[in-house]
């Protein structure tokens, strides 16, 4: 059993890539990288997912309730902060952002879209509600947006038959037809997403409890990195994160500090290629942990 649990440390802290595919996951945490976490205010104890606009502008919003804020990238001090509707915004189970171009998206864990447009400190704004189709027991948990299939692509927590060895889907919503592609985008198997495909013996045993510490894959976050084009997907379970390229191959994955990472909501890159994931408050405060990659590592194109 020490030999085994030996083997489980020793994999599920290290990172995997193909061979004869691009990685660019391992620049985040392997050479010269480094990361920086900042405390965030109680104001934001609920943060969820984060989103950034064409300009460079960092975006959060709450867990529980239509408030969307704008933060410091450096401090992470909230620079204005406008609502969903009347009052102190609209009341719903908000799990994802993005921003396409002048409009913001939220979706809620039902599935259901809320587009508007960004407003001015302590505005109140109107949005237009869009139904997806997706059936409301799926959990969503994640969005983002593919400027190459021109769609918002949702990741969902649950799956129709339940349990934890069952496959998570992500959907694709299409914005100029605002319609829902019926087949998945991509389907996370777990037994696929902690499998290497060069298994040696220990290799092996190392998977299986790999397998047993993350208890299936629960999505919480998707976003596309900006220079591969490849997809980074967060799951709160673990914590692990996974890299896919567009065609759905698991190319790498990382066990995450679970110390840094206690409840990780939220994913986004900087238009310097940062990457920045949210973790609500638990335990501990909230908090953004903001990864500078070494760019010596970043496949080349």
């Amino acid at each position: 059993m020490f030999i085994h649990l030996a083997l489980y440390f020793v994999l599920s802290a290290s990172i995997w890539g193909q061979d004869g595919f691009p990685a660019v996951l391992p620049a985040y945490f392997e050479g010269s990288a480094t990361h920086k976490t900042i405390i965030l205010s109680r104001k934001l104890d609920e943060i969820s997912g984060l989103a950034i606009t064409d300009d460079g502008r960092l975006f959060a919003h709450d867990d529980e309730q239509g408030a969307i804020y704008q933060l410091d990238q450096k401090t992470g001090e909230i620079q204005k902060i406008f609502y969903l509707g009347k009052k102190k915004g609209k009341k719903e189970d908000f799990e994802g952002i993005a921003i396409v171009g002048e409009f913001f998206y939220l979706v809620s864990s039902e599935g259901t879209l809320f587009q508007f447009k960004e407003g001015d400190n302590k505005d109140h704004v109107d949005y237009r509600l869009i139904k997806t189709g997706l059936p409301a027991d799926l959990d969503v948990e994640g969005l983002c947006y593919d400027p190459v299939s021109r769609s918002l692509l949702i990741a969902c927590k649950d799956s129709p038959k339940k349990g934890i060895d069952q496959p998570r889907s992500i959907y694709s919503f299409l914005l100029e037809d605002m319609k829902l592609i019926e087949k998945p985008r991509f389907v996370l198997s777990p037994d696929e997403l902690y499998h290497n495909y060069k298994e040696s013996l220990s290799e092996k045993i190392g998977r299986f409890f790999l397998l047993i510490d993350a208890l299936g894959v629960t999505p919480s976050a998707i976003e596309r990195h900006p220079v591969t084009g490849s997809f980074f997907i967060l799951s709160s379970r673990g914590p692990f994160l996974f890299e896919l390229l567009p065609d759905g191959t698991v190319v790498s994955r990382i066990k995450l500090d679970a110390t840094l990472h206690n409840q990780p909501e939220g994913l986004v890159f900087t238009p310097e290629n940062s990457m920045i994931i949210s973790d609500e408050a638990g335990e501990d405060r909230a908090r953004l942990t903001i990864y500078h990659p070494d760019f010596n590592l970043f496949p080349a194109r």
